[in-house]
């Protein structure tokens, strides 16, 4: 069985370096951070202390025990289930191009790391990651067609949009364009609700020209608060 995880991590951007020492006291062999930008309705601002705010976001690989042991000291140790701490994210991996890929991203996997049988192929996961990946300036059309059905805050991180000429001229979009990925995390029953009214509010036929896709969460810390305070106000 596959057992390694990507281990996303979303925080404050004056949170990096104590999340970063982490990672490396565990002794995950790749990472990697990029500056994000924090976005959350207003109903639930006061509950994520974040709204528009200068994030990181953190991404690295290890065994899934690991990741899983790493998300559980963010919560103890970090107090990333705080207010406005952050999000921290186990996304399952499916294949890695070669055994010197595996070395680089993830080091030595012990066998005990694997956790054998206690994932299931078909498993539902709890949590959805949406990505939606829109023109730029154009995220608050994608937040605001996310959040009319259900979700709460996300990231948006800026990005350079590269494709070859038939994928861009299906799409109807440029080749290099400056390009805005947008991060919102879900529960998995709001899953397609959030992918429907993004596709129809914010899909091809609007200026964003989003293009829309989701990850599977095996795991989520950091989103109590927000679940709680969306659960009083349905």
């Amino acid at each position: 069985m596959f057992c390694a995880r990507a281990l996303l991590i979303i925080i404050k951007r004056a949170s990096e370096e104590k999340y970063m020492s982490l990672l490396r006291e565990h002794e995950m062999s790749s990472l990697f951070s990029v500056p994000g930008e924090g976005t959350a309705g207003s109903s639930i601002l006061s509950v994520l202390g974040l709204g528009v705010t200068e994030k990181v976001v953190m991404l690295s690989l290890g065994s899934r025990r690991k990741v899983n042991r790493l998300l559980t000291e963010m919560v103890m140790s970090m107090g990333i289930n705080m207010p406005g701490c952050g999000i921290a994210m186990s996304l399952p991996v499916t294949s890695i191009g070669g055994a010197r890929a595996m070395k680089y991203l993830i080091g030595d996997i012990k066998e005990e790391d694997c956790e054998v049988g206690a994932m299931e192929e078909k498993q539902i996961y709890p949590y959805d990651l949406i990505m939606a990946i829109a023109e730029h300036g154009t995220s608050d059309l994608v937040m605001d067609a996310a959040r009319g059905a259900g979700a709460g805050g996300g990231t948006i991180v800026h990005a350079k949009g590269t494709a070859s000429t038939g994928t861009a001229k299906f799409f109807g979009i440029s080749i290099a364009n400056e390009k805005e990925m947008v991060l919102i995390a879900v529960r998995h029953e709001k899953k397609d609700a959030v992918m429907h009214a993004i596709m129809e509010k914010a899909g091809a036929a609007s200026e964003a020209h989003t293009v829309v896709f989701t990850l599977p969460v095996e795991n989520i810390v950091g989103l109590r608060s927000v679940m709680e305070n969306m659960n009083s106000n349905p």
